[in-house]
């Protein structure tokens, strides 16, 4: 089973333009104040990179041969996410903003972003994993075996998430 790069795009895409109509969405209600505003972009912006919320209480980036890797390290694992210079100065300009909250609630507050996103855009079931790996297919970076693919989406999944995501934005225009 191969890998429609263009449909893969296309959905990551679509994912993309959801995030940032939500973002807009978010900023044009009136009880959504600076915090909440720069939580909505962090979480979004996150979800976008395939990066799990609660990488917020312990990461650190790396640059390694001009790739930049978002590294957590917990007592049991340490994980290595792909992201790019502009998603490693988001996140960072963004988490300095945010360092009023406790890692702990930051990540809660995060995880709650998510989920009302994924309500309102209709992509109910849609996981960091997937789009994580949706962002590296779209990018020509798919690899299964790599050490920096999530375990949990091999190609069917992959498949399967692209066509729902197609499958809701045919349904939403």
């Amino acid at each position: 089973m191969e890998i429609d790069q263009s449909k893969v795009k296309m959905a990551y895409e679509y994912v993309a333009n959801k995030a940032e109509e939500f973002i807009k969405h978010k900023m044009e209600s009136e009880n959504c104040k600076e915090a909440c505003q720069s939580t909505v972009k962090l979480a979004m912006r996150l979800f976008l990179a395939g990066l799990p919320c609660s990488i917020v209480e312990n990461y650190r980036i790396e640059e390694r041969m001009g790739v930049y890797v978002l590294v957590k390290e917990t007592p049991k694992r340490k994980m290595e996410y792909i992201i790019n210079k502009e998603e490693a100065d988001e996140i960072q300009e963004l988490m300095t903003r945010l360092s009023i909250y406790s890692k702990g609630a930051l990540k809660r507050i995060l995880e709650r972003r998510v989920d009302e996103f994924l309500r309102w855009a209709g992509l109910n079931g849609l996981t960091f994993a997937d789009v994580y790996a949706l962002k590296l297919a779209s990018r020509g970076l798919y690899d299964p075996g790599s050490p920096y693919m999530p375990y949990t989406v091999g190609k069917t999944r992959l498949t399967l998430v692209t066509k729902y995501i197609l499958a809701v934005a045919s349904r939403k225009v």
